[in-house]
């Protein structure tokens, strides 16, 4: 429930982040860029070692990614995309709120 109720903030807040910037954010991308080059090493090592903290590390790293990627969503939603094409940019951010909620869940959830 925590993670649900996390995750509906996030999103309010990320959207109304992304409706007030008024500039491209194609910077973003490289911050995603290499965040995911971050996370790739932790990602081999944890098919080695079984550890609490580096799974930890990957989900919160994959929650910063995956809340980028709701900014740039939600503003490509807002500016660029026309009216018939609005259903696929609501799938995008279904994706992304889906997958914040298993990043969250799964940070939350272990003990």
């Amino acid at each position: 429930m925590v993670a649900a109720v996390t995750t509906a903030f996030m999103t309010f807040g990320l959207t109304g982040i992304a409706s007030s910037i008024s500039h491209e954010i194609n910077w973003c991308y490289g911050l995603v860029g290499c965040i995911v080059s971050a996370i790739v090493p932790f990602l081999f090592f944890t098919f080695y070692l079984d550890s609490f903290f580096m799974e930890n590390i990957i989900c919160f790293l994959g929650t910063i990614v995956t809340s980028v990627y709701i900014v740039i969503d939600s503003q490509t939603i807002m500016k660029r995309l026309e009216l018939n094409e609005h259903v696929i940019g609501a799938l995008m951010l279904y994706c992304d709120i889906i997958q914040l909620f298993l990043f969250l869940l799964s940070l939350m959830g272990k003990k």
